[in-house]
């Protein structure tokens, strides 16, 4: 079994658009007959919406530049796999109980339906086990075999050798958030240990959909484990160091970069473009890069008084028992807010690293407050029950914010999302007005500077 080159790679939960890099586009002509009378759906994997499909018969002519992965989904919830290139032609019937094809690669399509791979591992082996991941690797070991010996096209298996490994890497990274939300056994202390020598060193990585946002979580998952020196500001060099190929280094600092501005304005965004500038090479890399510096000046200018060093807005919020607080009330400390509301599970996977933190700093000048946005009867009272099952297990102060997303407060913040992370100094000046979240061992770096 390749298990070197297992894990050695990164991927994502579902792909779209791979393929050869560079690719030229062209169309795929997909038909789908749907003879029931449900609507069916079928979605590109790297996509969260789905395309209805009405009963009769429907033709799509997607471009795509490199091979594609689509999900049919049925009337009954079920799933099937398929795959397409440029050029290739898919047939699709679906009689109300089955679904059945034809076209370019009307054998691929029978391999991936009988061939399906999630991750799964039969009772009593726990999700994330020690025992979960071997049965993986040798579950991943057999697919490769028979891929090998399929005599499908060779595009295709190498595209799909790469989709199994990106799947089953991509489970491994949600093993935390899973088991945080009650799903799958204890990871245990080496589950992560995996991570000590990954590296990333094949361009082709940039041809599958979610590539990024894996390697993103992978690079953080490092940190967190202790296997990459955690810096506050100078990162970005940091992540380099673990990808050995130029051209997917040059595309993953310039979408690091493209990311931070998607989360929000950040003081230190010139810093970070000053480390990368010298390790991009890739001539795409460096013509994304004079977009992405361009994006920033717009953002810095409509965030033009959040910068740090000026005074923090003022606000009033209340807890559960109706007690008022304002931020001025907690000057001479340093303040990390959270602002979160209880439909945001983000938010709420992030609450467990916040109790953390503020545990660790409970005898340090901080002080840490999660600030609900929620508004309206029904989300104050289910507010209301999680802080009373919280009482007293956590130093941080729990409020809410009247208004929440529609208060003035937010609105002078842009606040239009969360979770959202501001600190604030000991003078009531804002120090980050989009901090790291809490699980980001950037934000207690950050904060024990603050403490010297």
């Amino acid at each position: 079994m390749e298990r070197k080159r297992l894990i050695s790679l990164v991927g994502g939960l579902c792909l779209t658009v791979i393929g050869t890099v560079g690719a030229k586009a062209q169309e795929v002509y997909i038909t789908v007959e749907n003879k029931s009378t449900e609507d069916v759906f079928l979605q590109p994997e790297d996509t969260t919406g789905y395309r209805k499909v009405l009963p009769g018969t429907t033709v799509m002519k997607p471009v795509v530049d490199g091979a594609c992965y689509y999900r049919f989904v049925d009337a009954n919830s079920n799933f099937y796999s398929l795959y397409v290139e440029p050029g290739d032609t898919l047939e699709l019937l679906y009689d109300g109980k089955k679904l059945s094809w034809s076209g370019t690669k009307a054998r691929v399509q029978t391999f991936l339906d009988e061939h399906r791979y999630i991750g799964r591992a039969p009772e009593p082996i726990k999700t994330y086990s020690q025992e979960w991941v071997h049965y993986n690797e040798e579950k991943l070991g057999e697919l490769y075999g028979l891929l090998d010996r399929s005599g499908l096209p060779a595009n295709f298996v190498a595209v799909h050798k790469e989709y199994l490994r990106f799947v089953f890497l991509n489970l491994r990274l949600n093993a935390r958030t899973m088991q945080m939300f009650g799903h799958g056994a204890d990871a245990g202390r080496d589950y992560y240990d995996f991570l000590r020598t990954l590296t990333f060193g094949d361009s082709l990585i940039l041809c599958l959909p979610k590539w990024f946002s894996v390697m993103k979580d992978a690079m953080e998952e490092m940190e967190k484990q202790g296997f990459l020196t955690v810096s506050a500001t100078h990162y970005l060099p940091i992540y380099a160091e673990r990808i050995t190929d130029e051209k997917l280094r040059s595309r993953f600092l310039v979408e690091m970069l493209r990311f931070t501005l998607r989360k929000g304005f950040s003081d230190d965004f010139n810093v970070y473009v000053d480390d990368v500038r010298p390790l991009i090479t890739d001539r795409k890399a460096l013509d994304d890069l004079a977009e992405i510096e361009k994006q920033y000046l717009t953002l810095r200018e409509k965030n033009k008084d959040l910068l740090r060093g000026m005074e923090m807005p003022d606000f009033t919020a209340y807890t559960q028992d109706g007690r008022a607080y304002t931020l001025s009330d907690m000057k001479g400390k340093v303040v990390v807010i959270d602002f979160w509301f209880t439909g945001c599970i983000p938010c709420r996977a992030e609450m467990p690293y916040f109790d953390r933190l503020a545990e660790t700093f409970k005898d340090r000048p901080v002080q840490f407050l999660s600030v609900s946005l929620d508004t309206g009867d029904q989300l104050m009272a289910l507010w209301k029950k999680m802080v009373s099952e919280k009482d007293g297990k956590s130093p941080v102060l729990n409020l809410n914010l009247p208004g929440g997303f529609r208060s003035d407060f937010t609105a002078r913040m842009n606040i239009r999302s969360v979770p959202r992370v501001v600190l604030v100094d000991k003078d009531g000046r804002i120090v980050d007005a989009y901090a790291k979240r809490p699980s980001d061992p950037k934000l207690k770096l950050q904060l024990e500077k603050l403490m010297k």
